[in-house]
């Protein structure tokens, strides 16, 4: 192996570390937006969607200390993900206070697929002033779960890979090189030249 070929496969290698920790972290489970006196405070429902189980978003508004009741009947709801859109229902405040968006408009629940980028908007009015907000969000990459009770050809899986894991291959890919090297040239200076 040429000095070069060495040197730009080891610059190659360097640039792709650097790069995947330079990723934006911008995304997030839980966002908080201010609109007008009202703060918007969203959270993922983040479980793996199945039968028994759900997914989708919940929020919370408050003006100051004061929680704002009512939002189930003025605010309406549009997650958008690679799929596209999806109308959702606001539900009223649950038990813990908070709104749940987790199933749509004729009653499915929410299924963010195989995770990744979602974006919640909200928009109507909270206490008679017009809102139109958005959070960008995403989901994990859930193994997808079929029921038994669901065909085989029914069943959806997901191959789909996240970031981090791509940045723990290839820096596993980084390190076997590495180590590659130091062991070619430990048995090219073991081995005597004729």
């Amino acid at each position: 192996m040429t000095i070069r070929l060495a040197v730009a496969k080891m610059i190659v290698s360097a640039a792709l570390l650097i790069a995947s920790l330079a990723l934006p972290l911008t995304i997030s489970a839980h966002v908080n937006r201010t609109v007008g006196p009202y703060t918007f405070f969203l959270v993922l429902i983040e479980e793996p969607t199945f039968e028994s189980n759900r997914a989708g978003f919940e929020f919370r508004v408050h003006d100051g200390d004061r929680s704002i009741e009512g939002l189930d009947r003025t605010l309406h709801a549009v997650a958008t993900g690679a799929a596209g859109p999806v109308a959702l229902v606001v539900s009223g405040v649950n038990a813990q206070g908070w709104y749940d968006v987790e199933t749509d408009t004729t009653g499915r629940p929410f299924d963010p697929g195989a995770g990744g980028d979602w974006t919640l908007r909200l928009t109507g009015t909270v206490e008679g002033m017009a809102v139109d907000v958005s959070f960008a969000t995403a989901f994990p990459a859930y193994p997808r779960v079929a029921t038994a009770t669901r065909p085989a050809a029914a069943r959806e899986t997901s191959s789909g890979l996240d970031v981090w894991t791509l940045v723990d291959v290839g820096l596993v890919l980084v390190a076997a090189a590495w180590f590659g090297r130091k062991v070619r040239r430990r048995l090219s200076v073991a081995t005597p030249t004729a």
